[in-house]
């Protein structure tokens, strides 16, 4: 049996016999940009590796939480220097407690606008502040720079949504190398209608469907607007029988569609010069 750092090395060296192949699902060199949208069952994680270090965009539910950190550790992350919190749902959040005891967390994100308790506190932040993390707040038009050129730009909420929780999901494009992936959270249409009447650009290569494509999210319109080649859905449809919904899944047009459920890790999609997309397990069947 290999040890971690044996299993590392041969994740390491399958890719880069892979990066050249297409649809190869991984695209990984010291200096490029990679995303894992991990196979979190019915909830959502991405992992991004930007120039030597890792991101994470949401943590799954709390039931999947060891599997998300035993894939995480398989993939090299030892420390992790931004955690994207999309929106409170636990499926989405239910992962955190077991991702903050297994890494060192540099910085917790969550949205300018957001859910709050009865006492007025940000979801978020009170779970955040149980693992001994402090909220940095994002707006819509902010920044956070990933290395290199690489940076993740912050198009969503841009109003709060009192009714659910969903359309106040922070909503971000990630660029590198001249491409770019649009991360929706759990957004809904009415959050799709509010980044159209805005005009904001959301074309981009790669679309994660929000709220695990089911039927009220992706506006064919908003679709339209996006364009990706390549579309991700983060679900479990034997648990969620709704997502990956025929309607939505149309909507994406010729958009090649992966379901995270179709692979016992998830996706993988690199964004070095080319894009690649597959199935990420194709590096870890050793």
């Amino acid at each position: 049996m290999y040890n971690r750092a044996m299993k590392r090395m041969i994740i390491f060296l399958l890719c880069i016999m892979l990066a050249a192949l297409p649809c190869a699902g991984c695209a990984q060199a010291a200096d490029d940009v990679w995303i894992l949208f991990v196979n979190a069952k019915k909830g959502d994680a991405a992992l991004i590796s930007a120039n030597g270090k890792f991101y994470l965009v949401d943590t799954g539910r709390e039931e999947n939480a060891d599997a998300l950190v035993e894939t995480l550790k398989e993939y090299g992350v030892d420390e992790i220097e931004g955690l994207f919190l999309t929106h409170s749902h636990n499926d989405h959040t239910g992962g955190l407690k077991a991702v903050a005891e297994a890494f060192t967390i540099k910085a917790a994100y969550r949205a300018e606008f957001a859910e709050a308790n009865k006492k007025g506190q940000a979801k978020l932040d009170k779970k955040l502040g149980k693992v001994g993390l402090e909220s940095t707040i994002l707006s819509a038009g902010d920044r956070i720079s990933l290395g290199g050129d690489a940076y993740a730009e912050v198009l969503a909420p841009t109003e709060l949504n009192e009714d659910d929780d969903n359309d106040n999901s922070l909503v971000l494009m990630l660029h590198a190398n001249g491409h770019r992936a649009l991360l929706t959270g759990d957004m809904q249409f009415k959050e799709e209608r509010t980044l159209l009447r805005r005009n904001a650009d959301v074309s981009a290569d790669i679309l994660k469907v929000g709220n695990h494509g089911n039927p009220d999210t992706t506006l064919e319109e908003f679709a339209n607007a996006v364009g990706a080649g390549i579309a991700v859905i983060s679900t479990d449809t034997s648990a969620d029988t709704d997502s990956a919904n025929a309607r939505v899944i149309a909507a994406l047009g010729e958009a090649q569609v992966f379901v995270t459920e179709n692979d016992p890790i998830g996706v993988m999609i690199g964004m070095g010069k080319d894009i690649s997309a597959g199935y990420a397990s194709i590096v870890n069947n050793y």
